[in-house]
């Protein structure tokens, strides 16, 4: 316990998340989503930082950048899907509003 409090003093625990983000950020500004937690580790322990899968699962949990963790993958959120999201959205409501408008003229005329 005690020397759960030195590390978070230290800085440590702040410093590792600022490199958890800075990764995942790098990650997905080169359009990759998704990694392995293996491999989210090894590249955290070459960078210095003696942390494990399962303190990493923990610290990621809440982390705004994650979307979801399956497994031993970490999933990032994929701005396209919420544009496709969207988009498809607008569309739908486009049709919708361009079938009431037809009705509204439609009605005008009678």
């Amino acid at each position: 316990m005690r020397a759960c409090e030195l590390l978070q003093e230290s800085g440590y625990v702040n410093e590792l998340q600022t490199e958890v983000n800075n990764l995942l950020t790098m990650l997905k500004a080169n359009d990759i989503y998704e990694i392995k937690l293996d491999i989210l580790v090894a590249r955290l322990d070459g960078m210095g930082y003696s942390v494990s899968s399962g303190s990493l699962l923990s610290m990621l949990q809440g982390n705004p950048i994650v979307d979801h963790i399956d497994g031993d993958t970490v999933a990032m959120q994929n701005p396209e899907d919420n544009l496709m999201g969207d988009e498809a959205k607008s569309a739908e409501e486009n049709q919708k509003a361009v079938a009431q408008m037809a009705q509204n003229a439609a009605s005008k005329d009678m």
